[in-house]
């Protein structure tokens, strides 16, 4: 890919949001390209280097408030005529409550969500302390000469420990798969609000 072929395409993921960070994103890696050539790369590595404009146009979406985002579409719109503005007041008692109970659906899903996480946390750490406490009740029982009931203690302190590991780990894992989830998912609402659609 030459240089004006990536700068176009980076252009054209770009389309949608604010011109001036338009511009500026596109001057920033058309800059960083010729910085590359200039120490030494040709202009096909140089933009290799640089990364896929695609990627870049999705870090760049998501790094941007949807603030911004939303202000700039606003300030786009033309101004309405009085027959749309009387649609949008008359048909107010439908959309409004939808609009309302879509978005306590969407954040109730993602309280719900980290609520769970948060319990598996909770009971992966309450075996681990289970695990503890057996294990150490099994020193106590070998100590009192208990060998049966000392051994008995220690494998229910391994079994308790092993499970609320694995769960903790498994713990970990979601909650990075849920936050990813989430990124995606604001990623796509600025994707749909500057009018251009998923990658």
């Amino acid at each position: 890919m030459t240089r004006l072929e990536f700068i176009y395409a980076l252009r054209e993921e770009l389309k949608g949001m604010p011109l001036e960070d338009v511009e500026r994103h596109v001057d920033y890696y058309s800059e960083m390209i010729d910085d590359r050539m200039e120490e030494g790369m040709t202009e096909e590595e140089a933009v290799a280097d640089v990364g896929d404009p695609r990627n870049i146009a999705a870090q760049i979406l998501s790094d941007t408030p949807i603030k911004k985002i939303v202000k700039d579409k606003i300030s786009k719109k033309r101004e309405l005529s009085a027959a749309e503005m009387l649609l949008i007041i008359f048909t107010s008692p439908i959309w409004v409550p939808l609009l309302i109970s879509l978005f306590s659906t969407l954040i109730s899903i993602i309280v719900s969500i980290f609520s769970v996480i948060i319990v598996l946390y909770a009971v992966a750490v309450g075996l681990m302390g289970a695990g503890v406490g057996l294990a150490i009740g099994a020193v106590v029982q070998y100590c009192t000469a208990k060998i049966a009931l000392g051994t008995l203690m220690l494998g229910g302190a391994f079994i308790c420990a092993s499970i609320g590991i694995l769960l903790f780990m498994a713990c970990n894992a979601l909650s990075k798969l849920v936050v990813l989830g989430i990124k995606k998912l604001v990623l796509a609402i600025k994707r749909l609000i500057i009018g251009r659609r998923p990658a």
